[in-house]
């Protein structure tokens, strides 16, 4: 009886939406799934340090809202960040935003980084964009060695997606 209760949830929970949508580019695979006010997010990469995406209505790093995350000894850090210019980046939360990520993690594994959050699809300040269903949007994908934010990226690249 168990074990169809257990196959019932898995087919319940499965069947709650679409899968998510997934791109890949240079080794690194972003992975979305919006579900009623949020963003559900997966970021993959073959590096070892920091991992980010960031997002903008433009194909310029400029102005994007760039979520960064690193592993390290077992422990994890993320920052919800906007590029000021390029090559600067600050925390959104030093430039008086609001923070708009939850459910974070960073985990790193013999494959390489994956990063995890949610984000709040609609804009509640200037650094962030709003994020609706079926809208495209340029989405920056990177990744370094370093797991110090300020080091420069490996790879950098991004990808037009339709939310």
């Amino acid at each position: 009886m168990f074990k169809i209760y257990i196959l019932a949830l898995l087919i319940l929970t499965y069947m709650k939406g679409p899968l998510p949508k997934n791109v890949e580019k240079n080794g690194m695979s972003f992975s979305w799934k919006i579900e009623g006010d949020f963003m559900h997010c997966e970021v993959r990469s073959p590096g070892k340090g920091w991992i980010g995406v960031g997002f903008n209505p433009k194909q310029e790093i400029t102005k994007s809202n760039l979520i960064m995350g690193a592993a390290e000894h077992g422990h994890f850090k993320m920052s919800d960040r906007y590029v000021v210019s390029f090559g600067n980046h600050k925390s959104i939360l030093s430039l008086g935003g609001n923070e708009a990520i939850l459910d974070r993690n960073v985990i790193e594994n013999e494959k390489g980084s994956i990063m995890t959050f949610k984000i709040k699809a609609e804009s509640e300040d200037a650094y962030h964009y709003n994020l609706i269903q079926d809208e495209e949007i340029f989405i920056w994908l990177a990744y370094s060695r370093e797991d110090d934010f300020e080091h420069h990226s490996t790879m950098r690249t991004s990808i037009k997606i339709t939310l």
